[in-house]
């Protein structure tokens, strides 16, 4: 797909009994950081994660101890786990409240369990009846005008993330349990005012609100250049709606999977792999209500692709009346439906989230792009004839956003893991104009010599020394000629891994340390600040591996950095441990070489000031989005800034060394 356009990528994929991959939809993608951030690394660093239980604000003590799981706790064997939840509400249209009295409601109240596969998956079911606001009066009556077999609840998208036990008490400490119950809420929901950024290389915001309101007429009537960021175009929705299922869909349904409602919340239609089940007797033309079918609890049978919801089967699974996401019109029979796995299933006709549709328009002068995206590159304020590092570059928003504001001059060496992403890189600067971008495949952790007492970087490495530990382990206590043979599978893992490692290593061989005028470090994350997200997945011991890949990568971009020069850090997560926790890292590391500063354009709150986190002068200089708050109503992101004041390298150099020898 072009990346110039303002269609971004599908965030959703599903995957065939072939193994094939196909993607769920064609959505709108508003943060381009949402590829590399939205999958765990988990390569381990040179410095443990450290994450600090740290007193909730006076404000909401009272509240938080409720937030603490009721249930024993999911601890996955892998990386990621999923937590479904079925939110127990009276009505929901207007967002809920997020206050000390309600929040003490929002703890998970059902276990999760144990396992050792790739993907947990648990149902909890979080009261809140407390913290949801009736509907507003100008919704249109939907419960009453036509008979239908579910016309005794009310349908409505009232949701909830809820998260793992461990994850959601360690948030809840660290941020306050109201403030949690407000983010988890807000997460569920797409940002109803999303951000174009303009390609000032060749046009302005003006010109791009004209254009917008011109080929897209009345939805694009509030579109307008954003007050403070020069280069971002606002282009409000609206919501939430109330959708006549009981009036226009005569009990007639069709349910997808969470990637499909998540896609659709932002703007999309439903397309044939995120298609789940439907009633029987729907016809072409036919208007469904669209629902959502969250991940099932541990030995229950996963939700059949194809199923038909007859009143068993439908009464058989877990309660969908909270979970309604919009009213659309079947393209073809219920057969016809499920029969390929290719094109729009369902056009949707009245949706809970309106989001102005902008797929194709103004390719080359303009692309969706979260506002916080666009204040990091800001933050960075490169200028004309500098050189720029971008460590985590796909799929090139900022990259381009940091070219833009050099008026392309200069130099943007922009590098990533893989040559799809390196590509997608450079495909995005081709399409906007961008010639002083230099798209690079590498790992950046391998910029730099390993810290003093740790690995320092690269899967490759991490792998090889774990797969040198495990044969290690094999031999002992085996005789000896098993214990050669670990010996040697040791020395063969440790081997492979130096020849990676100095093949990867030469994609920087024209790198020189203490180079780059300003370096942009928008770290792989756990993600846990992207909108819409139904579900959340993360362990606690898979967040605290995702900072230590942060930190060896903050270790390289010290190295690269010229004294005077900037760093940005940057994620788009609301974990304290990525965030802040990393800053103090970073400030503790190289006290008296790095300090922090404020940014010339900054939007967020302050950080998160306390133990293990920063103190009351270092957080008000670091940006803290958290999800829908605010005027922007932006996704959740964090931004800091950096001064390197003196030389490292040579210590840096000297030390690695050291440890050689």
């Amino acid at each position: 797909m072009p990346r110039g356009d303002l269609s971004g990528r599908c965030k959703g994929f599903w995957r065939t009994r072939s193994g094939r991959t196909r993607t769920i939809c064609a959505t709108l993608e508003l943060c381009p950081t949402a590829t590399h951030c939205g999958s765990a690394r988990t390569t381990a660093a040179s410095a443990p994660a450290q994450f600090h239980a740290v007193s909730p604000p006076a404000a909401t003590a009272a509240s938080s101890a409720s937030t603490a799981p009721a249930a024993a706790a999911t601890r996955c064997g892998s990386a990621r786990t999923t937590a479904a939840s079925a939110p127990v509400q009276c009505q929901a249209v207007s967002p809920p409240a997020a206050t000390a009295a309600s929040s003490a409601s929002t703890a998970p109240a059902a276990a999760a369990t144990r396992c050792g596969s790739a993907r947990a998956t648990a149902h909890s079911a979080p009261a809140q009846d407390q913290a949801v606001s009736p509907p507003s009066t100008d919704a249109p009556a939907s419960a009453s005008t036509a008979p239908s077999a579910c016309a005794q609840t009310m349908k409505t998208f009232s949701h909830a993330v809820t998260w793992d036990p461990q994850v959601g008490s360690y948030l809840a400490s660290a941020l306050g349990a109201a403030r949690l119950a407000s983010i988890s809420e807000a997460l569920t929901r797409p940002s109803l005012r999303p951000t174009l950024r303009v390609n000032t290389l060749r046009t302005d915001a003006a010109a791009v609100s004209e254009q917008l309101r011109a080929a897209l007429g009345a939805a694009a009537a509030g579109a307008r250049p954003h007050a403070v960021v020069p280069s971002a175009v606002v282009l409000p929705g609206t919501g939430p709606h109330q959708p006549r299922y009981d009036e226009l869909c005569g009990g007639k349904e069709v349910i997808v999977n969470r990637y499909a409602a998540e896609a659709v919340l932002k703007g999309a239609d439903v397309f044939a792999p995120g298609l789940m089940a439907a009633s029987p007797g729907i016809s072409a033309g036919d208007l469904v209500a669209v629902t959502v079918a969250l991940e099932r609890k541990p030995g229950v049978t996963p939700l059949p692709r194809g199923l038909v919801l007859r009143p068993a089967a439908a009464a058989a699974l877990p309660p969908r009346d909270r979970l309604h996401i919009g009213v659309g019109r079947a393209l073809d029979g219920r057969a016809g439906l499920f029969r390929s796995m290719e094109g729009k299933a369902i056009e949707m006709v009245e949706r809970v989230y309106d989001i102005p549709p902008c797929h194709g328009l103004l390719r080359g002068s303009a692309m969706l792009q979260a506002l916080p995206c666009i204040v990091a590159a800001h933050a960075l304020d490169p200028q004309p004839g500098w050189a720029v590092l971008d460590m985590c570059a796909s799929p090139g928003g900022k990259t381009t956003m940091i070219a833009q504001l050099m008026g392309d001059l200069g130099r943007v060496v922009a590098v990533d893991r893989t040559r799809a992403k390196a590509d997608a890189v450079a495909s995005l600067a081709s399409d906007l104009g961008a010639t002083c971008v230099e798209a690079r495949v590498g790992d950046s952790t391998l910029l730099a010599p390993a810290p003093p007492g740790g690995r320092g970087g690269g899967k490759r490495r991490a792998k090889a020394a774990a797969a040198a530990a495990a044969a290690a382990r094999a031999g002992e206590g085996s005789d000896a000629g098993a214990s050669s043979a670990a010996a040697e599978a040791a020395a063969a893992a440790e081997a492979a891994a130096a020849e990676a490692e100095a093949a990867a290593a030469a994609a920087f061989a024209d790198l020189q340390p203490e180079s780059f005028d300003a370096v942009l470090l928008d770290a792989p994350c756990s993600a846990l600040g992207l909108r819409p997200r139904l579900l959340h997945a993360w362990s606690l011991d898979a967040l605290e591996r995702t900072a230590g890949l942060q930190r060896a990568l903050l270790h390289a971009a010290v190295h690269m950095l010229k004294p005077g020069g900037v760093l940005v850090y940057s994620t788009c997560t609301i974990n304290p441990g990525e965030n802040e926790g990393n800053v103090r890292f970073a400030l503790d590391r190289w006290r008296g070489a790095l300090r922090l500063e404020r940014a010339p354009l900054a939007l967020g709150g302050p950080g998160l000031a306390g133990p293990g986190w920063l103190a009351a002068e270092e957080a008000e200089l670091v940006q803290r989005f958290d999800p829908g708050a605010g005027e922007d109503d932006t996704i959740g992101f964090f931004i800091a800034r950096f001064r390197k004041t003196a030389p490292t390298a040579a210590a840096a150099i000297a030390a690695a060394a050291a440890a050689a020898e």
